[in-house]
């Protein structure tokens, strides 16, 4: 049976995501935006080319630099002080440039990310990770977050295949 998805995290709960470190700031359930900070070393600080199809998200970056891609766009460098905006629904990656590169995330309206990130937080502590919960909590997130490459019919069917695993 898989594991109880965690409480959404409380603010200021510090998260865990391989190399980055989250901090929720004020949670999807304030209500209009979620905000956190990250703190990631070079890398990505993003699971790779994603989407948020009804939100809205804006980086700041306080030290360090953020390459942040968008699909459609050119890339642009985020430094201290400045901020790159997202509109939603568009294609987009973000990698940390700069060793101790420290931002904020604001995305607007608020979205679920931060239990994504609780749930995510939880499994990674799985030494090794379980690829069946990490395709469950994929798959019971792609509302909010998904592969920008992937038809979301095609990503439902591969996550819910992908979760049978063991039990």
């Amino acid at each position: 049976m898989p594991d109880p998805a965690p409480a959404p995290p409380e603010p200021g709960r510090e998260l865990h995501l391989g190399p980055v470190t989250i901090v929720v700031e004020t949670p999807s359930s304030a209500g209009s935006m979620v905000r956190f900070r990250f703190a990631a070393p070079p890398g990505p600080v993003a699971p790779g080319l994603h989407v948020h199809p009804h939100a809205e998200e804006r980086i700041d970056v306080r030290r360090g630099a953020v390459l942040v891609r968008r699909r459609g766009s050119r890339s642009v460098v985020v430094r201290p002080g400045e901020h790159a905006t997202i509109p939603a629904g568009t294609p987009h990656d973000l990698w940390a440039v700069r060793r101790g590169t420290r931002g904020t995330a604001t995305i607007t309206p608020a979205i679920a990310i931060d239990e994504t990130f609780a749930e995510l937080d939880a499994e990674l502590r799985h030494l090794p990770p379980r690829p069946w919960e990490l395709a469950r909590i994929a798959g019971r997130h792609l509302d909010h977050t998904r592969i920008a490459r992937i038809p979301l019919g095609l990503q439902r069917r591969a996550f819910r295949a992908l979760a049978l695993g063991r039990d």
